[in-house]
């Protein structure tokens, strides 16, 4: 995925460590030519050395190609205006209820009432680092006494102004779907979840998706097929409500990405190692200190019977060894 990042503080420079390690395309921007000669000779990225907010330095950082732009500066003005422009380049998300991915950039309204949707302007900004049913974390740069700190948000909450996001339909392209931004899920399956809203019913959403009812109620263990809230967040397939648990016990920390690979079918076999992980796993440990402990530990507690397989493929996909490392530490 190809990344722009506005800032190389202290939070954009955690972000371009960890994008960049996870294998994407990341672009740093900052005005302070000592930050960017500093993160490019660390980070396998590109710098561009500019204003963020201004249309010329987010062209020749090729914003108009990426799938997200991420604003971290220790301004909220220069962040706001950065995310005008990205809302002028197609990539932003106007929507409450839209359940926001890693890396999405969450923008608030502190004057919000809390009363129907949110119109007001933005004023502050924060990067979606965790994802969970019902709610998503936030980093800030930019907190009180300008520290770096953590703000858990609810989805479909209070002061929620929209989302800067990737552009979804070319990531699933670049995963093997095709142009309509299909994954091969379904033939209608966009996603690896949906947020009800207003006027949903079980049976509208199973139609949506290309789905059943009874398949999207066993998923989620809903026992009452009529009764679904505003809000709920709907899982489409056991791979992604197995990677949701996961991640709402702290295993791991990355749900979007793990949904998106075990949706391309790029990895054999990962659907159902993490089905059957989030079936045994009832809480976080210490991440297994090789891959071959790790196999070792998942094979003991019977969610894979294929270790040669896992062992020989774990460098074949970005962050995967990681994966395997924290499932083995928590199974034990």
């Amino acid at each position: 995925m190809k990344i722009i990042i506005v800032g190389a503080g202290k939070v954009g420079s955690a972000l371009t460590q960890q994008l960049s390690a996870d294998g994407h395309n990341v672009t740093v921007v900052d005005q302070d030519p000592r930050l960017i000669d500093s993160i490019i000779n660390i980070y396998d990225v590109m710098g561009v050395c500019g204003n963020g907010a201004v249309y010329s330095v987010q062209k020749e950082a090729e914003v108009e190609k990426a799938e997200l732009l991420i604003a971290t500066t220790s301004s909220d003005e220069l962040n706001i205006l950065s995310c005008l422009v990205a809302k002028k380049l197609g990539i932003w998300v106007e929507n409450d209820t839209h359940t926001p991915r890693i890396g999405d950039a969450c923008v608030y309204d502190w004057q919000d009432n809390g009363k129907g949707d949110c119109t007001g302007a933005g004023d502050h900004i924060g990067i979606v680092t965790q994802v969970s049913a019902g709610s998503f974390v936030v980093t800030e740069g930019n907190m009180t006494g300008g520290k770096v700190g953590k703000r858990t948000m609810a989805i479909n909450g209070r002061y929620i102004r929209g989302f800067i996001c990737p552009d979804f339909a070319a990531i699933a392209k670049k995963l093997g779907g095709n142009s309509t931004g299909n994954t091969g899920v379904s033939s209608a399956v966009q996603g690896a979840a949906h947020t009800v809203v207003a006027g949903d019913t079980l049976g509208k959403i199973a139609a949506r998706y290309g789905t059943t009812v009874d398949a999207l109620a066993a998923i989620n263990g809903i026992k009452n097929k009529n009764l679904i809230r505003v809000g709920q967040v709907i899982y489409l397939t056991e791979a992604a409500a197995a990677v949701a648990k996961l991640a709402r016990l702290g295993v791991i920390n990355s749900p979007d990405y793990w949904q998106q690979a075990a949706a391309s079918g790029k990895v054999k076999y990962l659907d159902r190692l993490l089905v059957k992980a989030a079936e045994k796993i009832t809480k976080a440990g210490p991440r297994s200190s090789t891959v071959a402990n790790a196999v070792g530990a998942l094979v003991a507690a019977g969610v894979i019977d294929t270790p040669d397989y896992w062992l020989a493929n774990y460098r074949t996909f970005p962050s995967l060894d990681a994966l395997l490392c924290a499932l083995g530490g928590a199974v034990k």
